[in-house]
């Protein structure tokens, strides 16, 4: 081993074709399927840079990911290795939240029929929708609102029709508009049409990771190389054909053949699984002649010894499912198994398929909750310093959460933590601040009202100020967003309080930030929600047509999304097809004739125990 191969991280053993990988010195696809450790592979890589001096101060590392909580693990892992100063130069961030960075910064360079406002304010669906109708005075179809905002940027004078709600939503009203699609295009023209840009990124990143590069669309794939083809920054692209689920939001299906060949890059294979027991390992296989053929099965090696379990269980009524189901989960966390390490997972429409069980489960004193209700506030950054300032208010803080957490303030009081005399002022003022205004509040565990948990929220945005806020977070320069956002983690705080009946303030608020953090519950989540994580028990609930209502048109999809279900798993795996269930308060009969696949997959399998009932 030569003496740059020894700066690879072993505290966690890679397989040789991933300590291959980190160690490559050009542009590369890392194939890697479930459980294959990609994001320790990107982490590791990070720190082999930092510290081999490959990507020396100044210079960052861009790691971009398309999930927030995704960006955040990895930046994670990273600040373990490596620690505070070199950590600030990974930069991990979601596909929009950088092109939003670039539209941001620079936005004056845009030509004025394409100048947003400084104040933009993000256009959801439901927002864009309405605009819609302002300009056409008629409600869209969602493909109709689409449509409308696919345009060339260069070429706008030859689209007229289509350049009309682009132009209305970014120079029609006191103030712009903006889709994320709308700021990717602006992001593309602003690196596109001027090299002092584009030379200022290529120098701040000379390294790129991609990860779950599978759900790229065309669009980001031409930001992406608009920004970094044919230039000296070296780019890492991780993913999996066989978990491309996000086709329907526009995901290229052959952004792996064109990142290869125009990026010239080097493929590598991860064949080792970490995450699934050797049943659910065994299933997995039997889909990929159908996923991807170009990977043998036996090449893929299951480093989970044991066998454990996958169960179909089958019954007539969603009560009968519920109690065998709940009676599962309860036997579960009886033997040791944490709520959130026990995930249900449906194809779509959780309260639908998973109502029966939440209330059931409810009644048994178990917490269970839709994550799809969360992950906007989770996913926050003026949420995620709230939740560590009380955390470290009632001492519930660990040491690299502290350090992250001084890191953040660091970064809002803009003080250069180098500086031993400054870095000591900050601690002061936030330490008097916990003392003498967070704490009084805090304490007052008899009020369980709106107003204390807004008096304490408001208290925090005090300590850092609005102007502070807005400097470091650009999404809150707009007050009607921040407003919403602080609404509605209070909404959140106040339901993960209920039944929380502890005296002492420090025991009940380290109770309550770990149930809106989802560490007490069993979480409910679709399929692409659960893309990314894995659990000890996956129960998938609703194995059948309506769920699968379109199969016969998005077959691969559909194919790729269970694949991705059972995927999740680590030791057991259930499967439960209901032959009558509630759709719109009536009990309907269900149907398994168009995916017959998946039960004929069972079947073949020999693997699967079943349950009737």
């Amino acid at each position: 081993m030569t003496k740059n191969e020894r700066t690879v991280e072993d505290n966690i053993v890679l397989e040789s074709e991933a300590k291959s990988a980190i160690l490559y010195e050009g542009n590369a696809f890392v194939k890697a399927g479930p459980g294959a450790r990609k994001t320790e592979l990107l982490a590791q890589k990070a720190s082999y840079l930092f510290r081999s001096n490959r990507c020396p101060s100044p210079y960052n590392i861009l790691a971009i990911s398309f999930k927030t909580d995704s960006a955040d693990n990895i930046k994670e892992r990273v600040l373990q290795r490596v620690g505070k100063q070199d950590s600030e130069r990974f930069i991990s961030i979601t596909f929009d939240a950088f092109a939003k960075l670039i539209v941001d910064r620079f936005y004056k360079t845009l030509p004025e029929k394409l100048r947003p406002t400084r104040d933009y304010e993000i256009a959801l669906s439901e927002k864009s929708k309405n605009l819609f109708e302002e300009l056409f005075h008629y409600s869209p179809r969602s493909y109709k609102l689409k449509e409308a905002l696919e345009i060339d940027l260069d070429s706008i004078e030859d689209q007229y029709d289509k350049y009309r709600l682009f132009n209305y939503m970014v120079k029609g009203k006191e103030k712009s508009y903006l889709t994320f699609q709308m700021i990717v295009k602006l992001a593309l023209f602003i690196v596109r049409h001027n090299k002092y840009v584009k030379q200022i990124i290529q120098s701040a990143f000379p390294f790129v990771f991609v990860d779950e590069f599978q759900d790229t669309t065309s669009l980001q794939y031409d930001f992406l190389c608009e920004c970094f083809i044919r230039s000296s920054t070296i780019v890492t692209a991780v993913g999996d054909e066989k978990q491309q689920i996000m086709l329907w939001a526009g995901a290229d299906r052959k952004i792996f053949l064109k990142f290869k060949k125009d990026f010239k890059a080097r493929e590598f294979f991860l064949k080792e699984n970490h995450r699934s027991a050797q049943k659910i390992l065994k299933l997995q296989k039997l889909m990929y002649k159908k996923l991807d053929r170009k990977i043998d099965p036996q090449s893929v090696v299951s480093m989970n010894q044991r066998e454990r379990r996958i169960v179909l269980l089958q019954t007539e009524t969603p009560q009968k499912e519920a109690k065998i189901v709940g009676n599962e989960i309860l036997k579960e966390i009886k033997n040791g198994i944490s709520p959130s390490d026990i995930a249900v997972l449906v194809k779509q429409q959780p309260d639908l398929y998973t109502g029966v069980i939440q209330e059931y489960l409810s009644k048994k004193g178990i917490r269970v909750r839709i994550e799809a209700d969360y992950t906007q506030t989770l996913s926050e950054p003026i949420i995620k310093i709230i939740i560590a300032i009380i955390s470290a208010a009632v001492q519930d803080i660990n040491g690299s959460d502290w350090e992250q957490l001084i890191l953040e303030l660091a970064q809002i009081f803009k003080v250069d933590l180098d500086n031993i005399k400054k870095e000591t002022m900050l601690m002061q003022k936030f330490s008097w601040f916990i003392d003498n205004d967070l704490l009084p509040l805090i304490i007052s565990v008899e009020k369980t009202d709106l107003n204390y948990y807004t008096d304490i929220i408001d208290s925090i945005i005090n300590f850092l100020t609005l102007e502070r806020i807005r400097s470091r977070y650009t999404q809150y320069i707009n007050m009607k967003f921040l407003s919403e956002i602080k609404t509605l983690f209070i909404d959140q705080l106040i339901s993960s309080a209920l039944q929380v009946n502890e005296s002492n303030f420090e025991k009940k608020w380290k109770t309550i930030i770990a149930n809106y953090l989802g560490k007490n519950s069993i979480p409910v989540l679709t399929i692409h929600k659960s893309k990314g994580l894995e659990y000890n028990t996956v129960f998938f609930i609703g194995l059948e047509d309506s769920a699968f209502w379109n199969f016969e048109e998005e077959t691969d999809a559909d194919r790729k999304a269970f694949f991705v279900a059972i995927s999740r798993a680590k030791e057991k795996l259930w499967f439960s097809f209901c032959r009558n269930r509630y759709i719109k308060g009536k009990l309907t009969s269900q149907t398994k004739t168009k995916i017959d696949e998946f039960y004929k997959l069972f079947e073949n399998s020999g693997i699967v125990n079943y349950i009737t009932d």
